[in-house]
């Protein structure tokens, strides 16, 4: 089989989510790909092909993305190749692409994704040298059973102790509490397993992202308040089955070890079944203990994830 590579273009965006969405949990469109693409900074590096049949017909993409605001010398990439087409070298083409174009660029380290749900997938990451880096495995709570009486005294014991409740949107709408925010939240976000070292990333980035993803609401972000301090939060976001995913919960280390991320994760949960959802999601990382012990307490069960795989190409 004679494989033709081609540079992507916006018109190949429908393409591409298929692809993507072939395997993924929550389906990708191709308007959720473009507001990716439109966070691309001038100096990432990016590249994005199709993978063209004898016959002209286009059977897989590939991707590879690099940025300051990940750590130097680091790069992502996707190959991805429709089901009837895989074990015809498709992917290895996409893939040697990939890592000839990353090495140009100056990286030093490849990383890839590869599910747990295809059991294909880690395999033949590692045939070409792929090392697994984290285990990111899946939960999730069934909010049509759950019971939130056996944590209602974690709530209480946060309040004797002058913690209040509140969501982001409530706090206020301005510019200085959201940068606040986000310079607390990430100064608890590099204590997850495999985030230490990530550069910062500037707040009008950040900004723009969230903003923009209709599934991210201020209003979906509680907050643990220590009278002007932040001392913990819970985010959730919108999934197009009617579900939410659980997108993180972050305590300030000088609040650790007093049940709040019990409390805050309760606040979070109430909400959504006061929303009528059926169910929440979330992720986490298999060597994150303190996280996945809250979990388990709450009755999350774990389901098949995906595997961080990485090369050393310097």
């Amino acid at each position: 089989m004679q494989w033709h590579l081609r540079p992507a273009t916006e018109a190949d965006l429908p393409r591409i989510a298929a692809l993507i969405s072939e395997r993924n949990r929550e389906p990708v469109t191709a308007e959720e790909l473009k507001r990716q693409e439109e966070q691309i900074q001038p100096d990432d590096k990016f590249l994005r092909a199709m993978l063209q049949a004898e016959d002209g017909q286009v059977v897989g993409y590939c991707m590879g993305f690099g940025s300051k605001y990940n750590k130097p010398g680091h790069f992502r990439m996707n190959v991805r190749v429709d089901e009837p087409y895989w074990n015809q070298g498709a992917g290895s083409v996409m893939y040697r692409y990939v890592e000839d174009w990353a090495g140009g660029q100056g990286a030093t380290h490849l990383s890839a994704v590869a599910s747990e749900r295809h059991p294909h997938s880690r395999p033949w990451a590692e045939r070409r040298g792929f090392v697994l880096d984290q285990h990111i495995f899946e939960s999730t709570l069934d909010l049509r059973t759950f019971d939130p009486a056996p944590f209602a005294d974690s709530l209480q014991v946060a309040r004797d102790a002058g913690i209040r409740f509140t969501t982001l949107a409530a706090l206020g709408d301005d510019e200085a509490t959201f940068r606040r925010y986000f310079d607390w939240m990430w100064e608890v976000s590099l204590d997850i397993p495999g985030r230490e070292g990530d550069p910062k990333p500037p707040f009008d980035l950040f900004a723009k992202a969230v903003t923009g993803d209709p599934r991210w609401s201020k209003e979906r972000v509680f907050l643990a308040m220590d009278g002007d301090r932040f001392a913990g939060s819970a985010e959730l976001a919108l999934q197009k089955d009617g579900s939410m995913y659980h997108a993180g919960t972050g305590i300030d280390r000088a609040y650790r070890g007093r049940r709040l991320s019990h409390a805050i994760k309760l606040v979070a949960i109430q909400y959504a079944m006061a929303q009528g959802v059926p169910y929440l999601r979330t992720n986490n990382n298999s060597k994150n203990a303190p996280i996945l012990a809250v979990n388990r307490a709450f009755g999350y069960k774990p389901e098949p994830g995906f595997f961080e795989m990485v090369k050393h190409l310097a």
